[in-house]
C-alpha cells in the first residue's frame, strides 16, 4: 500500500536558492508554472537532486516558457508570444522598449536597471595583471627575506649596502603598487559588470547590487567575508543559468580560503619566523616561499573563476 504520509520537498528556483514546500505546495507550484520542468528538487531518501520533469511530478508540468523579459517562468497559456519569444503580459512594455532600444536582441531573459556589457576585456586584463603580480610578489618575497637577513646580521661597516638595499626594496615595493592599481581597477570593472548581468540572469535583486559588491572590497573587516558570497552567488547564477544540474562552486571557496585565510596565516607566520628567528637564512627563506605560494595559488584560482565566468555570460548574451 503506498504511504499515506505527505514529505516535504526542497527545491531551487534558480539553481542558487533553496525552498522547502510541502508535497502538496509543490504540486500546486508546478501546475500553475510557477516552477518549470527544469526545476531542480530534492526530498529526504533521494539520492541526488533531479529535475521536475524527470521526477514523479513529470505529468503535472505545463508548457512552460521562460519570460524574455523578466526571466520568470510561467505558463504559454498566460503568455503573449513574440516570434521565438514568451513575453509575460507585465512586462511587454519593457520587452518593446527594449526592442526600440536594440537592448534585446537575443533569446535569454535579460531584464533590470543595467544593459548588458561585455566582461571579456576588463576580465582578460584583470587576469593577467593578477598573475603578473603574482609573479613579481614571488621575487619581492625572497629579495625582502634576503633583505632582512642582511640588516639583522650587518654590522657598522655595511651602512652602504644595507642603504642600497633599503632603497632597492623600497623601488620594488613601488613598482608592486604601481601594478597593483591597475589590476585592481580592471578587477572592480570586470566584477561590477559581471553583477550587473548576474542581476539580469538572475531576473531578480541579488545579495548585494553590483556597486556594493565592489564597494565591499575597500570597508575594513567587511572586506573579509562578504566579497566571499557575493562572488559565489554571481558563479552559481551564471553558471548555472538553464541548466538543469548545479555547479560546484568550490573553486571560488578555495580562492577566497587561499586569498584570505592564507595571507593571514603566513602574514603572522611570515613576521613570527623574523621575529623570533632572527638571522636565520632558511627559516626566512622559507617563509617568503610559503607566502609566495599560496599568493600563486589564489592568483590561478582567480584566474579562472574571471575566465569561466566571462566565457559563460559571453555565451548567453551573444549566442
Amino acid at each position: 500500500m503506498a504511504s499515506l504520509v505527505m514529505r516535504d520537498w526542497i527545491y531551487s528556483p534558480d539553481g542558487t536558492s533553496k525552498v522547502t514546500a510541502s508535497e502538496s505546495e509543490l504540486t500546486e507550484l508546478i501546475t500553475s508554472g510557477q516552477i518549470s520542468g527544469r526545476t531542480l528538487i530534492w526530498t529526504e531518501g533521494q539520492p541526488e537532486w533531479i529535475a521536475v520533469e524527470n521526477s514523479q511530478f513529470s505529468g503535472l508540468v505545463g508548457d512552460t516558457a521562460v519570460c524574455a523579459a523578466s526571466g520568470r517562468t510561467m505558463l504559454k497559456s498566460q503568455m503573449l508570444q513574440y516570434g521565438n519569444e514568451w513575453i509575460d503580459p507585465d512586462q511587454k512594455d519593457h520587452f518593446v522598449s527594449g526592442l526600440m532600444e536594440g537592448k534585446t536582441t537575443v533569446t535569454t531573459a535579460i531584464n533590470g536597471p543595467w544593459p548588458y556589457e561585455s566582461p571579456e576585456k576588463p576580465g582578460t586584463f584583470a587576469k593577467w595583471l593578477i598573475l603578473l603580480i603574482c609573479g613579481y610578489s614571488v621575487l619581492l618575497n625572497l629579495f625582502n627575506a634576503y633583505v632582512t637577513q642582511v640588516l639583522t646580521s650587518s654590522g657598522e661597516g655595511d651602512a652602504e649596502r644595507v642603504l642600497a638595499l633599503s632603497v632597492a626594496l623600497n623601488i620594488g615595493n613601488m613598482l608592486s603598487l604601481g601594478l597593483m592599481i591597475p589590476g585592481a581597477i580592471f578587477y572592480c570593472i570586470w566584477l561590477n559588470r559581471c553583477a550587473k548581468n548576474a542581476h539580469a540572469l538572475a531576473g531578480r535583486q541579488l545579495r548585494n547590487t553590483p556597486g556594493m559588491m565592489v564597494g565591499y572590497y575597500f570597508i575594513p573587516f567587511a572586506n573579509l567575508w562578504v566579497p566571499y558570497p557575493d562572488m559565489k552567488e554571481i558563479w552559481s547564477v551564471t553558471m548555472d543559468y538553464r541548466k538543469d544540474s548545479v555547479t560546484s562552486h568550490s573553486i571560488v571557496s578555495w580562492w577566497w580560503g587561499t586569498w584570505i585565510g592564507g595571507g593571514v596565516l603566513v602574514g603572522f607566520l611570515s613576521g613570527f619566523i623574523a621575529v623570533a628567528m632572527r638571522g636565520n637564512v632558511i627559516a626566512l627563506v622559507g617563509s617568503a616561499i610559503l607566502s609566495s605560494v599560496v599568493q600563486v595559488v589564489a592568483g590561478l584560482l582567480i584566474f579562472q573563476i574571471i575566465t569561466r565566468i566571462s566565457e559563460r555570460q559571453v555565451e548567453i548574451f551573444e549566442a
